[in-house]
Formats: C-alpha cells, sequence, structure tokens
C-alpha cells in the first residue's frame, strides 16, 4: 500500500510539471504573439524583438541571475513596446519629428504597456519592462522619474539591450551606426541615461563574441528571407 501510494505521488507530481511547464509555454506564446503584433505596428525592424531578448538573457546571466530568471528576463523582454499598440497610428506612424503634445502620447506607450499586460503574476517582470524601459539611471526618464536601482533590474537591463540594438541597426529614417560608434554612444550615457554596472556587463558580452553571435543568428537579412518564402 505504501508503495502504492508513493506511486501515485511521483505520477502526480510528474503531472504536475508537465501541467506547469505547458502553461509556461503558453504564456511565452502569448508573450511572443503580442510583441510581433506591436512590432509589426510599429513597422520597426524584422528580428529586433528576437535580439532584444537574447541580448537581455545572456547579460542576465552575466549580471549573476540564475538561468530561469534570466531566461524569464529575456523573453519579458520582448513585451518592452506592448504599449505601442495603444498609440494612434497618425503619431506612431509619422515620417517626421513629434510635436510636444505626439511626444506626450507617444511616452504614454510605457504605461499602457504594464495596463496591457494585466495583473498576472507571471507577466510582472513583462510589467516593470514595460512600464520602465524608459526610465533613466539619473531619474530623468518617464513615466515616473524613477532613480539608479529603484528602477527595476530587468528594466536596466532591456534599456541597455534596446538602446545597443536600435542604434547598431538600420531603420527608414536612418542608416545603422558602426559598432565602434554605438559602443562610445552607450560608454557616454552610462550613470546618466544606463546604469554603469549593466553597462560594463554588456561590454564584456561584446568583446567575448556573444552579442556579435545573436546579431548573425537573428539578421533583418534573415527575417527578410523568411518573408521572401512565406
Amino acid at each position: 500500500a505504501l508503495q502504492l501510494l508513493s506511486r501515485m505521488n511521483e505520477v502526480l507530481e510528474e503531472k504536475v510539471l508537465v501541467r506547469t511547464q505547458e502553461i509556461r509555454d503558453a504564456n511565452i506564446s502569448a508573450i511572443y504573439m503580442l510583441a510581433v503584433a506591436s512590432d509589426a505596428k510599429d513597422k520597426d525592424t524584422g528580428n529586433h524583438i528576437q535580439r532584444v531578448r537574447f541580448y537581455s538573457e545572456v547579460l542576465a546571466k552575466r549580471l549573476g541571475f540564475e538561468e530561469f530568471k534570466a531566461e524569464e528576463i529575456g523573453y519579458s523582454s520582448m513585451m518592452h513596446d506592448v504599449g505601442k499598440l495603444a498609440i494612434p497610428d497618425k503619431i506612431l506612424k509619422k515620417p517626421g519629428r513629434l510635436d510636444p503634445g505626439e511626444l506626450d502620447v507617444m511616452r504614454t506607450h510605457a504605461a499602457e504597456g504594464a495596463r496591457i499586460l494585466g495583473d498576472n503574476t507571471f507577466f510582472e517582470t513583462a510589467r516593470d519592462i514595460a512600464r520602465c524601459h524608459h526610465e533613466k539611471y539619473d531619474g530623468s526618464g518617464y513615466p515616473e522619474g524613477l532613480l539608479g536601482e529603484t528602477i527595476p533590474i530587468a528594466a536596466r537591463i532591456v534599456a541597455v539591450a534596446d538602446i545597443y540594438d536600435a542604434l547598431s541597426s538600420k531603420r527608414a529614417y536612418k542608416e545603422a551606426w558602426t559598432q565602434d560608434e554605438v559602443l562610445v554612444e552607450i560608454v557616454n550615457i552610462a550613470g546618466t541615461h544606463l546604469d554603469p554596472k549593466v553597462v560594463d556587463a554588456f561590454l564584456e558580452i561584446v568583446h567575448d563574441g556573444t552579442v556579435d553571435d545573436i546579431r548573425k543568428r537573428f539578421s533583418d537579412a534573415s527575417f527578410e528571407d523568411e518573408v521572401a518564402q512565406a
């Protein structure tokens, strides 16, 4: 009887683990679909969300996070601009510079992102990132003007990854910066816009080749090839 009870407990535990993994996978799929939708609405950049995801994950590991948490920060980073789903197209897709009123509306995407993600505990890290990835280390960012380490660490990590990718990628309104130009800019804004400790860790994964590997794996050229073949 004891052996039977023990075996039943083992089977139950296995089923719980499988179900937990299924729920986690379903939530990650939902994150990815929302991320693709917000990225497409912005017409930003093919594989931008994937590059930011893996830059953020590797950066979190370099900063000492355990693998499970680093992965969470990575897949949650894909939601950083989900709030742009709430921004009118006439502002989001305006070809020129935004006027002050339009800029105010655009900046609401941070709080809107947190609102869209709701209060499910699974999305706690994603909410932190969506709400706080435009906060600045010196307190001059938005929406709350948070200072230094009061900004959630996941958002500080994603801010570095996002800025690196935006500067190093070609857009309709600009050419890609060279690697040296991007790194000089990131170093220059460490301590004001970006967390210096996160910048130092990012420079390490640049110099060991990890960043280049991710850029090649998720290049916009490979994305364009996939679209052409679809």
